[in-house]
């Protein structure tokens, strides 16, 4: 899960952002408690965990490689199941500590939520326990507290290994601290060699292609088993978008760009200076030459062994991250926290990100259930059956189309519940449908189609994003195939509130 216990690091230092953790770890226990006291829910007997000083916890039981997808239910109405159906099938197998800084919680509050989440939930031998960490907020005592906690892969976010742009980019920690964090990870211990992933963003104030490449090497070099590569995002109300933000008529200004990023340099060996280029309309690299850091980061990293599983996942042999691919397999997960997302009963739900709306949340939690808190309950009587398989079609659709092996659709139409009598006709209109969306992209050697036989005259059509292209043009991609989609759900609505559909009528609702 990714749940977002503190603030950003314009919006606070290191210690105001680890007091909101500790802050908010008594309301995550209580949630927990209200989660487990009605029915919490998944579509299958496995079970994948993730967390943030709070937990979240989803079905799928798999290897640290790949972990494959559960089998969800293919009927419109995903079974239930408590806690202890959870803790009998074998327990959780991920557990993941994000969001915020998760580093800065004092080991004995990370102790105790996990020996919570153990004994409501039971983990799994061989669980991928995981937990971000920004380097300068842990020494060697404090992550060696971290291990014997359960801790067994961390996420460090390095972001950058320059120090120009670490200090553009308003980060708290600097390129001494980046080593000096990487030098803990990779010191050899009793135990078998740590796992542990580094994350780097592209697409920074004033960066080049060239410094994007530095970075990539020397990210190569260190030699981690997993990294994650991001590009960055200026959203609404954020730092960076009230410094580069358009038409707010506020932080547009480079030069007060300048003066923020001045004051958030940290000392290190290397020059802290900013680039003379603060004439710039905007400091952020254009979007063709992201894309070219995406290409030559993807080129990198396969010659130096590493897999690209997912459009911002590289892994070596046997670390893909486990927890991650529970996201994009579309297996359910519970989180717990400040600003964390759950998926369950196929219903995605954020919880409010300040900490005293999330405590009237979870008071709510208790007294009325998973189910209306989450609004699920609500979700259920509006959405009629066809708009939900629509909904949860292009969920499946959105997640597993960022994976290398990218989807099979009529694998992905049943899931949605269409799999039996005159349903595996719209099944079939799926696929035929999904498949001209991507025609011109087949051309453009964005998208590669593999079509096999299937029982009962079905077609097997796997969609293929190619790397790099295909994932570049991913959301374009995804967008083609949701308005088609959207348009045969049209139409099919259309036909069923006539009673026309082949001639059966059928309830437009549904309990799930």
């Amino acid at each position: 899960m990714k749940a977002a216990f503190g603030r950003t690091v314009r919006e606070g230092g290191r210690e105001e952002r680890g007091g909101h953790w500790v802050e908010g770890v008594p309301w995550s226990l209580s949630e927990l408690g209200g989660l487990t006291s009605s029915a919490s829910s998944s579509t299958s007997s496995s079970t994948s965990s993730s967390s943030s000083s709070s937990s979240s916890s989803s079905s799928s039981s798999s290897s640290s490689s790949s972990s494959s997808p559960s089998s969800s239910s293919s009927s419109s109405s995903p079974s239930t199941t408590t806690a202890g159906v959870i803790k009998a099938s074998g327990g959780l197998t991920s557990i993941f500590f994000g969001g915020g800084t998760p580093s800065l919680t004092p080991p004995h509050l990370l102790r105790l939520l996990l020996k919570e989440i153990e004994d409501l939930f039971g983990v799994s031998d061989g669980a991928e326990v995981s937990m971000e960490m920004d380097p300068g907020t842990f020494d060697e005592e404090r992550l060696e507290a971290f291990l014997a906690c359960g801790i067994n892969r961390v996420s460090v976010g390095v972001q950058s290994f320059n120090q120009t742009l670490l200090s553009a980019a308003g980060r708290a920690h600097n390129r001494d601290e980046v080593r000096a964090a990487l030098d803990l990870l990779r010191k050899p211990r009793k135990r078998a060699r740590l796992n542990f992933s580094l994350d780097l963003i592209s697409g920074l104030p004033f960066q080049s292609l060239e410094q994007w490449e530095e970075s990539l090497r020397e990210a190569i070099a260190v030699c981690p088993p997993h990294i994650s590569l991001y590009d960055l995002q200026v959203e609404p109300g954020t730092a960076f978008g009230r410094w580069y933000g358009k038409g707010e008529g506020e932080g547009n200004s480079t030069h007060e760009a300048s003066s923020s990023f001045s004051s958030t340099s940290t000392s290190s060996s290397s020059s802290s200076s900013l680039p003379p280029s603060l004439s710039s309309p905007s400091p952020l690299p254009p979007e063709e030459s992201t894309a070219s850091m995406y290409v030559r980061a993807s080129a990198l990293l396969q010659e130096a062994g590493y897999d690209h599983y997912e459009v911002s996942n590289y892994a070596k042999p046997g670390f893909q991250c486990r927890h991650n691919r529970v996201y994009w397999e579309g297996v359910p997960f519970l989180a717990l926290g400040m600003g964390a997302a759950s998926y369950l009963d196929w219903h995605r739900f954020s919880r409010p990100r300040s900490l005293f709306n999330y405590t009237m949340w979870v008071h709510e939690l208790e007294q009325e259930g998973w189910r209306k808190a989450s609004g699920l309950e609500e979700a259920q009587k509006e959405m009629s059956k066809l708009q939900w398989q629509l909904d949860r079609l292009e969920d499946l659709l959105m997640v597993g189309l960022r994976l290398k092996e990218g989807v099979e659709l009529y694998t992905l139409a049943q899931q949605t519940g269409m799999e039996g009598g005159w349903e595996r006709g719209r099944a079939a209109q799926v696929v035929l449908a999904c498949e001209q969306a991507v025609e011109r992209f087949i051309s453009m050697g964005a998208v590669v189609l593999e079509k096999g036989g299937g029982g009962g005259g079905s077609r097997r059509t796997r969609v293929v994003l190619t790397d790099p292209m295909g994932f570049l043009l991913s959301n374009e991609i995804i967008a083609e195939i949701f308005a088609a989609v959207e348009i045969l759900f049209e139409g099919w609505e259309e036909g069923d509130k006539g009673g026309t559909e082949g001639g059966r009528k059928e309830s437009t609702t549904t309990t799930r």
